[in-house]
């Protein structure tokens, strides 16, 4: 998937090295703008010292308005969470001004770490000019037994992307974990982000708890929700007021103070992914190991139109206002642990990646299945 990035175009280079010369305060352009502490930056991202007492210039792009440090003599523009804004130059070395972001689910079914070497191993086997400027790694269904999971998942699957990518953000909520890479080129121009995890339950249990976790962050001055969930497996009306809970309660501040709204439909891009538990409510009878590399276009129409979540979505029930990009391979769920046979006692289907995205233009470059058991 790719967003476009086009954004307010700074009038001023921007220089990759920190600088101790220039300082911006946003303000609304209502009001004046006044000197006050920036606020906190990732790790990955050098700092600004504030200075005082100094003589200063507004720029004013009619929704806030950016106070400019007239002693420095190469000026960076920073906005929201005193993050750069990038310039016209910057911009212009994205491709087709767009950034590509890659989304994996997975649910791991509570094995060993040592399983998601197969996901590091498809990773490295892509060239790294190919490798997207975003990616995205769920996991559902940890082993709770190991309590260094974390670390050494994390460890895993940095060393395919190390020469690339860094590591923005991972966090742990019971049996779930998100991952979040970006490229290298990109990490300055992105905030800290904001991680609340909504338990499905009233109560959260330490072992198998189902619900969601939500990042929310802003990156090339666009504002982006992701939402890695595992979702109850019992009844569809059960996932169905576990989405309505998750949506009533994630809430991020950061985005109630630029938008004037915590929803996270005011966010430019949401992208929600994991194991939502949705089913193919009918057997289709076909043989789907047999098609496992290339499935029957007919076949697979037919089978979804037995998708849960596509007849939740029509009856406007849940994620009425997302998409999922066309489904164009065999079903992802449930093998045989270490082979390519499905469970017999369970109607094949498919984890989930679904997206919106408001005031942006976005394209599907792909939509499959990797590595048995994850939509990437």
């Amino acid at each position: 998937m790719s967003a476009d990035t086009t954004a307010q175009p700074a009038a001023y280079p921007v220089d990759p090295r920190p600088t101790n010369t220039t300082t911006i305060t946003r303000t609304p352009s209502s009001e004046t703008a006044t000197a006050a502490a920036p606020n906190k930056r990732s790790q990955s991202q050098g700092r600004t010292p504030w200075r005082t007492e100094r003589r200063y210039s507004e720029i004013d792009d009619h929704i806030w308005t950016y106070t400019l440090d007239h002693e420095s003599c190469e000026g960076n523009v920073v906005g929201f969470g005193n993050v750069r804004i990038p310039s016209e130059e910057n911009i212009a070395k994205l491709a087709d001004r767009k950034l590509s972001i890659r989304c994996i689910t997975w649910n791991i079914n509570e094995k060993p770490v040592k399983l998601l070497d197969l996901l590091a191993d498809h990773l490295e086997q892509i060239s790294e000019n190919l490798l997207e400027d975003v990616i995205i790694v769920a996991l559902q269904e940890l082993p709770p037994s190991t309590t260094t999971f974390h670390e050494d998942a994390l460890a895993i699957l940095v060393k395919p992307l190390r020469n690339t990518h860094d590591t923005y953000f991972s966090y742990r909520a019971w049996s779930q974990m998100i991952f979040v890479f970006i490229r290298k080129t990109h990490t300055r121009f992105a905030t800290d982000p904001v991680a609340k995890f909504v338990p499905a339950t009233a109560l959260a249990k330490p072992v198998r708890t189902k619900g969601a976790i939500g990042v929310c962050l802003r990156l090339y001055q666009r504002w982006v929700v992701i939402i890695a969930c595992h979702l109850t497996h019992a009844t569809a009306l059960q996932r169905i007021q576990d989405y309505h809970k998750v949506m009533k309660t994630l809430k991020f501040h950061t985005l109630c103070s630029f938008k004037g709204s915590d929803d996270i439909f005011h966010a430019d891009c949401v992208l929600w992914l994991g194991d939502l538990n949705f089913r193919i409510t009918q057997d289709s009878g076909v043989n789907w190991k047999s098609q496992l590399l290339e499935p029957n276009t007919r076949d697979i129409e037919n089978t979804m139109q037995n998708d849960e979540l596509a007849l939740v979505r029509q009856k406007e029930l849940a994620f009425s206002e997302f998409t999922e990009a066309p489904v164009t391979f065999a079903p992802t769920h449930k093998f045989e642990v270490g082979t390519n046979d499905y469970v017999p006692n369970r109607i094949p289907s498919f984890t989930v990646i679904n997206y919106l995205v408001n005031h942006m233009g976005q394209k599907e470059h792909s939509y499959n299945k990797q590595c048995n058991g994850k939509r990437a």
